[in-house]
């Protein structure tokens, strides 16, 4: 298998400087980086599903425990095998298999059986075929995993994906619930937790007056779905909410990281425990806070319209789709929202443009015909930002004036 594409290096000096000084040996380092044996074969994460658990240096394999073990817990009992498999390494460790790559590992393998059963339960949601095991052994035969794997592997993955079919069809044997569960990139257990959490709590929802109040009624359930290291194992156990609430208001990493050096927190690393730096906050909060909650988000959202009675579901689905997409950009109030959407996509950015328009607007349109009217106020904010951002500015105001005229 081939592929093309273009590589670009961005520092002109690579090539400007290529026979000066130490500018010959950084354009020979460069040059390095294209020969084409360099390149690495093909690989599919989900190969990684079927092949054994390995030591912390990739040299041997856990011999306690099989590939198709493995596989076999993860795709017929989900999340519940999960945490057996995790129990059963650390009761029978063997030398050089750390507990936590070893965990990491099958963290992984299980988000890979997610992956397959989010993607199982659409394909089956809209499918007329009676013989859902055998459609999802021949998907599992189009996956470039199965191109690449051993004869072994392959049937490995036909069992895997037959193990993941046959618990959807006993777990969720409703086809339009499986539609609904699968358009949410969520596994069985997660979605069906989902939903019985909005069961359960649906009457209070309907009293939430505020995004702030929905969010910490939330915020449990979004802790409890999560598998993060860092959001299950920080202690003080509300640093984290306390960094989620700031994340929420708009603050900077550098004020994220200073609020929770100042709460004293720590999270596990091995059998240590390390305090946050700003590299763990930004991961944290674009890994974590930015996709992985507001996808749980628009699980409940989805949820609540498919549970909630009448119109009463689309009306209390609308303020955790709000909240969704706060979450995601880190973001203090809808006008902030609307102007990130628009164009200006960097959180800061968006904060201070939106400091010079008033509150009223709702819809991007809104905000479209209220950028004109404080021209001078917005530009005069972006002249402390990347051009790039006043040309965008720029590019809005003139797409609109030509549209209104």
């Amino acid at each position: 298998m081939h592929t093309e594409g273009t590589v670009i290096f961005t520092d002109p000096k690579l090539y400007d400087d290529r026979r000066v000084g130490r500018g010959r040996y950084a354009w020979a380092d460069t040059l390095k980086l294209l020969v084409p044996s360099s390149g690495a074969p093909t690989g599919s994460s989900l190969l990684e599903l079927v092949a054994p658990l390995e030591n912390d240096y990739r040299t041997e394999s856990y011999q306690s425990l099989s590939a198709g073990a493995v596989t076999d817990i993860l795709s017929s009992r989900g999340e519940k095998g999960l945490v057996e498999l995790i129990q059963f390494v650390e009761a029978n460790p063997e030398q050089g298999f750390g507990a936590n790559e070893m965990r990491k590992q099958l963290r992984n393998k299980f988000l890979a059986v997610t992956a397959i059963e989010s993607f199982l339960m659409e394909t089956q949601g809209s499918s007329t075929s009676k013989d859902f095991v055998s459609e999802a052994e021949a998907l599992a035969e189009e996956t470039l995993a199965y191109f690449l794997a051993t004869d072994d592997a392959k049937l490995q993955l036909r069992e895997v994906f037959a193990n993941i079919a046959l618990r959807i069809g006993v777990a969720v044997p409703d086809k339009e619930l499986q539609f609904r569960y699968g358009k949410t990139l969520l596994g069985v257990d997660q979605a069906l937790k989902i939903d019985d959490w909005v069961k359960e709590n649906l009457f209070d929802l309907i009293f939430m007056t505020s995004e702030d109040q929905l969010f910490a009624v939330l915020t449990p359930l979004l802790f409890s779905l999560t598998s993060n290291s860092l959001v299950r194992g920080t202690e003080p156990h509300g640093a984290i909410s306390e960094l989620i609430e700031g994340w929420l208001n708009g603050d900077t990493y550098k004020t994220l990281l200073e609020n929770i050096t100042a709460t004293k927190a720590t999270y596990p690393y091995g059998k240590q425990r390390r305090k946050f730096n700003i590299d763990i906050i930004v991961g944290l909060c674009e890994s974590v806070l930015s996709y992985e909650f507001p996808l749980y988000l628009a699980a409940v959202s989805e949820s609540l319209m498919s549970l909630a009675p009448f119109e009463e579901g689309e009306k209390l689905a609308k303020p955790v789709q709000e909240l969704q997409k706060r979450l995601k950009y880190g973001l203090p109030d809808r006008k902030s929202v609307l102007l990130f959407e628009l164009g200006f996509a960097e959180r800061v950015v968006a904060q201070a443009a939106g400091e010079a328009i008033w509150d009223i607007c709702t819809t991007i349109d809104e905000v479209k015909r209220l950028l004109p009217l404080f021209f001078d106020e917005i530009n005069e904010i972006l002249q402390n930002y990347p051009t790039f951002f006043a040309d965008v500015f720029a590019n809005i105001v003139d797409k609109d004036s030509r549209t209104n005229a």
